[in-house]
């Protein structure tokens, strides 16, 4: 399908609590498909989706989640550096009374745990946050760690480490192949909002390069 890219989504979308209508098991062929089905705020300098009063969402990547007993995924501690904008979002949902102090959970392929996707991203459902402390690495880096708890009555997630399915993970090499033959190109494809990207995707299309000039260096 074809989509453009001059259009950036509503933000305020992304910044409700619950599913927001996804399914568990939902797949995407990066975050910035998720930024663009307004499921995301913020993608181009936190992997937390936040606003000023909370925060909704988490896209795990990288070595920041730790799989913790009974080591299912559904206990997890979610580790997050000073500068990831939001960790005060995720301190004043945990605080709410409101918000039931979940954030939905999006794993990516880069993620440093058993439980990440192939390829793409997956959202593993609505995770309770329970505690949180704080760790000085001298001189002055400072990490956040929030344990986590997948919320009870959905589905377990070992019934959807199979996805991306084969047919998605088609869409994934074809995504790979048309973002690594961007990369080789000069032109390439442009990051000021004008361009279009051919991808056969049902669940989601895009590039990591940018949406409407925003770039995605927090998933790299």
């Amino acid at each position: 399908m074809l989509w453009s890219l001059a259009v950036a989504p509503d933000e305020t979308l992304a910044c409700k609590a619950g599913h927001l209508g996804l399914e568990i098991g939902d797949w995407w062929l990066n975050p910035l498909t998720l930024y663009r089905d307004n499921l995301i705020t913020h993608p181009s300098i936190s992997t937390i989706s936040y606003d000023d009063d909370l925060a909704y969402a988490v896209t795990l990547t990288n070595s920041q989640e730790t799989s913790l007993a009974p080591y299912d995924g559904t206990m997890i501690q979610y580790t997050a550096p000073r500068h990831n904008h939001g960790v005060f979002g995720l301190m004043k949902t945990m605080a709410s009374t409101s918000s039931g102090k979940v954030v939905r959970i999006f794993r990516t392929w880069r993620l440093d745990s058993r439980f990440k996707p192939a390829g793409g991203v997956r959202y593993d459902g609505l995770y309770r946050i329970l505690s949180y402390s704080v760790r000085l690495n001298p001189p002055n880096d400072w990490h956040y760690s929030f344990m986590l708890q997948r919320e009870p009555h959905q589905i377990p997630l070992s019934s959807i480490l199979h996805i991306p399915t084969a047919d998605q993970l088609d869409d994934w090499a074809d995504y790979l192949a048309l973002r690594d033959a961007a990369g080789a190109s000069s032109s390439g494809l442009t990051q000021s909002g004008k361009g279009q990207v051919e991808a056969k995707s049902a669940g989601a299309s895009g590039l990591d390069s940018g949406y409407n000039g925003v770039k995605l260096p927090v998933y790299t």
